[in-house]
């Protein structure tokens, strides 16, 4: 039943109350007094419905505004209901999202102009409307589900979630599926943009929470499996972000249940480039659960997830990918050089990290170079410490002084202090095999370049760990 609008209608009334009046008084002398409680009437209603829309404006600040039209057909059919409390029901837990009926019907055929202007009437970012057309047993259904103020990520919609029309028929129009199949798309299409637009803010938790609601909104019976893939990739993505900040190993875990879930779906077979996203994304979240337990057993499934990936994310078709999952799997190995056959997978880890500088040039891409030669410099000193001490040490020295080359002190502090650091240890290793005078001095002026960074930046951890490298490289120094 359409809301009355009090304050518009005494509004409206009073200013033809007005109207009137000054037509009238000029004739009828005793209707002026009529005519002066015409104009506070309207004053008041002027107040009134300024009040109103205030209040209304103050409600809606910060909230998405889900606009709901009446989807109603030439002879009285209605599905809107159902879709009202499936909207209802999904929405209301969120304090950021409400529904607004607009208890009338669009004509199809509208413009986008003027949806866009009943949208910004209502405030809204999201309009659903449509229409069904019965002219015997079997008739058309029209849904739209649009979109304004989009958030930077949107949801991919079905073709007949656009206005492609759906045949259906009169049994089908008056049956609870239908209305329940239609309710759950909506609700869930909703909270799917609920959760983009808290993921595009960094707002990892309330994005995680959006897409499992909207992952619960979906009609089981009737829902794409592509479609729920879509949500679980996204769920995934959100918890390992949280994992960045926050209980790394319940998010790590949480988003690997998710990619792992949509990959039952995005088979290489069907969907090969977003199986090759998917499986990048679950060996970020083996890598960052590897941090906290079982380091072996997770870098190899991580390891194993980038060697999926890299069957699609080819240096021809993909160099962008390729390079930045050579890049991930050349980390990985790296990390499980540190538990275990280090010097075959130091070995490994390099070959990846030259594979990545294929693409990762210096003019090119300057930042992405200066990375991967840091981590190539890492992987080098870690693998002078089993093999070819002397030639690692100076092939490490070599890729962090390239890294230099863009890690300057004056556009990127933190990365030129721990390169720094970094070739100032590649120095000391190499004063353990020749040239120890010289290779000291040029460590520790590496190492004093880094200090004073950190210092400047009052980052005490930072000190205290190459101050403990200073200690160890002038002891070592004056050791005979």
């Amino acid at each position: 039943m359409k809301r009355p609008r009090w304050p518009e209608t005494v509004l409206e009334w009073a200013w033809l109350v007005a109207a009137v009046g000054a037509i009238v008084s000029p004739l009828v002398p005793t209707v002026r007094r009529f005519w002066w409680a015409a104009v506070a009437i309207g004053l008041v209603g002027l107040l009134l419905w300024l009040w109103q829309r205030f209040r209304r404006a103050r409600r809606l600040r910060g909230k998405v505004v889900v606009l709901l039209a009446d989807f109603r057909g030439s002879e009285g059919q209605c599905v809107t209901e159902e879709v009202a409390r499936k909207l209802a029901g999904g929405l209301s837990q969120f304090p950021d999202a409400r529904l607004v009926r607009l208890d009338s019907c669009i004509r199809e055929g509208t413009s986008r102009d003027d949806l866009e202007v009943l949208a910004r009437k209502h405030r809204a970012s999201i309009l659903i409307w449509g229409s069904c057309d019965m002219p015997r047993d079997t008739g058309i259904l029209y849904t739209h589900f649009e979109l304004f103020s989009r958030p930077e990520l949107r949801p991919e919609l079905r073709p007949e979630l656009q206005g492609e029309p759906r045949v259906v028929t009169l049994a089908e129009l008056n049956s609870f599926t239908l209305h329940s199949k239609l309710g759950s798309e909506m609700a869930s299409n909703c909270l799917f943009t609920l959760g983009l637009t808290h993921h595009a803010a960094g707002d990892w938790p309330a994005a995680a929470d959006r897409f499992s609601a909207a992952l619960q909104a979906q009609d089981a019976a009737a829902v794409r499996p592509e479609d729920a893939a879509v949500l679980r990739f996204y769920l995934g993505l959100a918890h390992a972000e949280q994992a960045q900040v926050r209980d790394p190993a319940e998010n790590a875990s949480k988003a690997i249940a998710a990619y792992s879930e949509a990959l039952k779906v995005r088979t290489p077979e069907r969907f090969p480039v977003d199986c090759a996203t998917t499986q990048g994304n679950l060996g970020n979240a083996y890598q960052t659960l590897a941090q906290v337990e079982d380091p072996a057993g997770n870098c190899k499934k991580a390891i194993a997830a980038y060697t999926e990936a890299l069957k699609v994310r080819t240096l021809d078709r993909f160099p962008m990918q390729f390079a930045t999952t050579q890049n991930n799997l050349g980390n990985a190995l790296r990390t499980l050089a540190e538990v275990e056959d280090k010097a075959k997978n130091c070995r490994k880890a390099i070959a990846a990290y030259t594979e990545a500088l294929k693409v990762y040039t210096l003019d090119r891409l300057p930042m992405q170079f200066a990375t991967t030669q840091n981590n190539l410099g890492t992987a080098l000193q870690a693998l002078a410490e089993v093999e070819d001490k002397a030639e690692n040490c100076r092939k490490a020295i070599a890729a962090y002084e390239k890294a230099l080359k863009i890690r300057t002190l004056d556009r990127f502090p933190m990365q030129f202090a721990m390169t720094q650091d970094n070739l100032g240890t590649a120095y000391q290793a190499l004063a353990g095999v020749e040239e120890k005078a010289e290779n000291c001095r040029k460590a520790e002026e590496a190492y004093n370049r880094a200090l004073e960074v950190y210092r400047r930046l009052n980052l005490p951890l930072q000190v205290q760990m190459v101050e403990d490298n200073l200690a160890r490289l002038r002891r070592f120094r004056d050791s005979k």
